[in-house]
């Protein structure tokens, strides 16, 4: 009911669900040790399970941006997997996009960029909704943010760096959201909502 309910929110702010593969390419985690690598691949280019929601976003902007469809806001539902001492680890996640503008030229006013305030207010709406109380809020040199709960990691939002937007062929800004959903129920359950 939770997630149904946070859909209907995130489609109301104007955002667009997507489905991505949980099988992706190795080759976009290079430094990565604890990749999760499928035995019978499908095929070259899908031999591991996701270790992060980030790529097959990027791969969905690609296509879009390559049909001159820019302006991107899009979530995603999903599980990312890795393995530590020969234990495997599946956790949900909530994934957010953004790119191109927010809002589009018209007669009174200009068009507006997306940028991490934006990815921020949308995080802070969720937040509120959610009724999720006691929340830490780090901010990064690289201007990344963090909320923690109970000391946890809650969310991160960050703007994709130019190196990983230049490995997808994207040649515009991309702001990025990733929600640990299992601690987001949690926190959720958790708030006592006074009305």
């Amino acid at each position: 009911a939770l997630r149904n309910k946070t859909a209907e929110l995130l489609c109301g702010m104007g955002l667009q669900e997507i489905l991505t593969n949980s099988i992706v390419n190795s080759k976009y985690y290079p430094e990565r040790t604890d990749l999760v690598k499928m035995i019978n691949s499908l095929s070259s280019e899908l031999d591991v399970m996701r270790p992060s929601m980030l790529e097959g976003g990027l791969e969905v902007i690609q296509y879009n941006c390559n049909r001159k469809s820019q302006d991107l806001a899009l979530y995603e539902y999903g599980n990312t997997y890795s393995q530590h001492d020969s234990k495997y680890v599946q956790e949900s996640k909530l994934a957010i996009w953004i790119t191109g503008n927010m809002q589009a030229t018209s007669w009174n006013q200009k068009a507006q960029p997306a940028n991490i305030f934006h990815l921020k207010g949308i995080i802070i709406n969720l937040l509120n909704y959610g009724g999720i109380k006691n929340i830490a809020v780090a901010y990064s040199d690289d201007g990344s943010i963090t909320w923690k709960w109970k000391n946890q990691p809650l969310c991160t939002a960050t703007q994709v760096t130019a190196k990983r937007l230049k490995e997808f062929d994207v040649k515009q800004d991309v702001y990025f959201a990733e929600i640990n959903w299992d601690l987001w129920v949690k926190a959720v359950a958790a708030g006592k909502i006074k009305y």
